[in-house]
């Protein structure tokens, strides 16, 4: 692109700019347009070698973005940068298609996804929004009725030793510093000889009484959680050591959860949204249910075990930054270092 062509962008850009930064501040319009609404949206705000991007392509943009990213297109340097984007992906998209890159696999796929995401909104929209009924509300609340009715927990970290002369020195030094609950935790990684906690600075996660404990809740021998429930506060430490089976306990409490009891009534108000969200869901899964009847879905199950899953590759792992996890970045940067 010529510097004539991204100068006649920018000033054109320049010039609509009123308009657009008055909508970012509005939020919106109505859903019936009226004649000088359209007109408005007809406006264009640059051209790209004589393809024009108009108000309404901005606006429908613009409402895609987060809350915060809308607020902040009403100051101008802001919203000439998102136009700037806007120009940007036009362009990439423009070179792409003639390079023939919208023919590629991953390209249809992508478009599959929006398209099917689309399709879905579009049956979810058409569900008439209803009022679940009692009986509804109250089969809801006694299938979830755990959620509604949990027991009071603790949290604890606790430092394990074998040794009881060694365990009662250091809970003595720890007595003596009361140490906050990160340095407790660092003296959780350094001393306890518990394997299964030790890396996590001693943590038991939440846990409730023996008594109340429920299937997949953290099994805490009963003189272990009477020790963590007899402190008051968060940070507390039991004054004397904690004998169980695997040795010698110091334990801190870290957290503390009130006991929850919610009578129907009282669950109600979320109860509707909760089995009002269900309902729509139950009615989207339906709606794609008759598809599958329309256009005879088969499946041919076993074929599934000739499956081969390319792991040579794949999205990066959770935290990386451009593609590299933090102990990735941390190798390069060490290599550069020797290598200077």
């Amino acid at each position: 692109m010529s510097k004539k062509q991204l100068t006649r962008i920018y000033i054109s850009a320049a010039f609509i700019l009123a308009a657009v930064l008055a909508i970012a501040a509005k939020g919106g319009s109505d859903k019936v347009e009226s004649k000088e609404d359209e007109a408005r949206k007809s406006l264009v705000v640059a051209e790209i070698d004589g393809v024009e991007l108009t108000l309404g392509y901005f606006e429908a943009a613009a409402g895609k973005q987060s809350p915060l990213m809308r607020k902040e297109l009403a100051d101008k340097a802001k919203s000439l940068e998102f136009l700037d984007k806007l120009i940007n992906m036009d362009l990439l998209a423009g070179e792409a298609k003639r390079r023939g890159y919208d023919t590629h696999a991953e390209v249809q796929s992508v478009q599959k996804n929006q398209l099917a995401s689309l399709m879905h909104k579009k049956i979810a929209d058409e569900i008439k929004d209803e009022e679940p009924q009692d009986d509804a509300l109250l089969k809801y609340y006694e299938e979830h009725s755990e959620s509604y009715n949990k027991p009071e927990k603790v949290r604890a970290r606790h430092i394990l030793m074998d040794d009881k002369e060694k365990a009662t020195g250091l809970l003595k030094k720890i007595l003596a510093k009361k140490p906050s609950q990160y340095e407790f935790r660092r003296m959780a990684q350094e001393n306890s000889e518990d394997e299964s906690t030790k890396l996590r600075g001693g943590d038991l996660t939440f846990f409730c009484r023996p008594e109340d404990r429920r299937e997949g809740d953290p099994e805490v021998p009963k003189i272990l959680a009477d020790a963590v429930f007899a402190l008051k506060n968060n940070g507390d430490i039991h004054d004397k050591l904690v004998e169980t089976d695997k040795g010698y306990h110091i334990v801190m409490r870290t957290g503390h959860r009130k006991k929850m009891s919610l009578s129907f009534e009282e669950a109600k108000d979320r109860l509707i949204l909760l089995v009002k969200r269900e309902m729509r869901k139950n009615s989207v899964e339906a709606g794609i249910d008759a598809l599958k009847k329309e256009f005879e879905v088969e499946l041919h199950e076993e074929n599934l075990k000739d499956v081969v899953i390319d792991l040579s590759g794949g999205p990066p792992e959770p935290g990386a930054k451009g593609g590299l996890t933090p102990r990735e970045r941390k190798k390069i940067k060490k290599a550069l270092k020797t290598k200077n």
